[in-house]
């Protein structure tokens, strides 16, 4: 059995990317052009999907079914909590692992509630069989909660592997994709400041980044590096 955290030491995970005020990339009907970021983060979110992890099973129950309705509750659940997972820990991927334990949780809870339902209808006829049920209810219910808790941990502990293996970007890199506003900003540095800059920058530099080996020539031209020099 798998060993669940408890819920305050649960990993923080990743954020997904926050969604665009606008829909940009859509034609006039609203349909995706090419490229389209929204596009592109459905198929990252689909992506090692299996049948098995994405649903809560391979058979249809006929529409009579007393099942089907408990059923169609746990496939409701399964999606909202999938999307949750994606959006506040997940990075807007829940990989096949956590997607698994998803839907184990969501069936197991639909369970839960059909034997609570059947507790409930027996208790007066039959409060021996009743007080079964409502036992096998409880006992599913915990699982439930302890397969929904690992999901959690799965899916942000994958985001957060996810997260590091992506290549390392210096936070001035954006800052300097307006370089007339960063030339000033770094022309205003006070010669502390200037120190650190440099220090950063020829980290950077060191690492093979392009924009700072030509930010290291600037400075050079400008006195900014021989000033943190001095």
């Amino acid at each position: 059995m798998l060993e669940c955290l408890p819920c305050d030491e649960l990993p923080a995970g990743v954020p997904a990317e926050a969604e665009p005020p606008t829909a940009p990339g859509r034609d006039p009907n609203g349909r995706f052009l090419p490229g389209n970021a929204s596009a592109a983060r459905g198929g990252r979110a689909k992506a090692g999907r299996t049948k098995l992890a994405a649903s809560l099973g391979l058979s249809t129950l006929p529409s009579a079914s007393v099942l089907a309705r408990y059923k169609a509750g746990a496939e409701s659940l399964r999606r909202a909590t999938t999307t949750s997972l994606a959006k506040s820990v997940g990075g807007g991927e829940v990989g096949p692992l956590p997607g698994t334990l998803v839907a184990s949780g969501s069936l197991a809870l639909a369970w839960s509630r059909y034997f609570f339902d059947q507790a409930a209808l027996l208790a007066a006829s039959n409060p021996t069989q009743a007080a079964t049920f409502a036992g096998l209810g409880a006992k599913l219910s915990e699982s439930s909660s302890r397969l929904l808790r690992e999901a959690f941990e799965y899916a942000a502990r994958e985001a957060e592997i996810r997260k590091a293996s992506e290549p390392r970007k210096d936070p001035l890199e954006d800052f300097m994709s307006d370089a007339d506003a960063y030339e000033r900003a770094v022309d205003a540095l006070s010669p502390v400041e200037m120190v650190a800059h440099k220090r950063q920058v020829g980290d950077a530099a060191a690492r093979g980044e392009t924009w700072a080996v030509a930010e290291l020539a600037r400075l050079s031209e400008t006195g900014g590096a021989d000033d943190a020099d001095a």
